[in-house]
């Protein structure tokens, strides 16, 4: 296990302005530390690239970038939130925050965790039996179980966020797998309270259930 860090090139946690999105080529060295395997995936907030730890023996990660606040919903707070949170929830079935940082070439945020070799939890039982869908069901729960119990929800569950280490028909051992759940959209009942107070009551009981906007 490794320990969550906070990474010196972050000297404050004000809201950064809106950044242009930047790739990063295959190899490409990110803060002296971070060498680019290739992108994982990108959207509207960011990117998401697999990269080798120079500091820890070439160990996978996946880091994630931040465009800037005010290009969408996501500010970096928002951003520095997500991490936090990820940092204090070791959970087995749970991809663990490893570092928290700027980019010093482009002042993007960025933060890394465990990644996870994988497929997503549909495409992993696709042609599995009952029972090995139900393990991976009950795996998924009691990471969501854990999260919960530390007073966050996780604001962006679906299938594709649900990873599974490898799928169960290629096991011979009837172990379906370990499945993981990533990309965290989290929120306490705080930040819960801050969205509902800056939306509006409408907006936002639209989206969530009654219950978590009274915490």
């Amino acid at each position: 296990t490794y320990p969550a860090r906070r990474s010196s090139v972050v000297s404050s946690m004000e809201s950064s302005s809106c950044l242009p999105q930047i790739d990063f080529a295959a190899k490409e060295l990110i803060n002296g530390r971070y060498r680019v395997v290739r992108t994982l995936g990108r959207g509207g907030m960011g990117q998401v690239y697999l990269v080798e730890d120079s500091h820890e023996r070439g160990r996978l990660l996946a880091l994630k970038t931040l465009l800037g606040g005010s290009c969408h919903g996501m500010s970096t707070e928002d951003f520095r939130v997500e991490f936090a949170a990820l940092s204090r929830l070791r959970h087995p079935n749970i991809a663990s925050a490893s570092d928290f940082g700027r980019i010093t070439a482009t002042e993007h945020f960025f933060f890394t965790s465990e990644f996870v070799d994988g497929v997503n939890i549909f495409e992993a039982t696709g042609d599995t039996d009952q029972g090995a869908f139900l393990d991976l069901l009950c795996q998924s729960l009691r990471g969501l179980d854990w999260i919960h119990s530390h007073g966050f929800v996780h604001n962006d569950l679906k299938p594709s966020n649900i990873l599974v280490t490898r799928q169960p028909q290629a096991t011979s051992d009837g172990n379906p797998g370990t499945a993981k759940i990533i990309d965290f959209g989290l929120f306490s009942p705080e930040n819960l309270r801050q969205r509902y107070d800056k939306q509006g009551a409408d907006e936002m009981s639209t989206s969530l259930p009654s219950h978590l906007l009274s915490l």
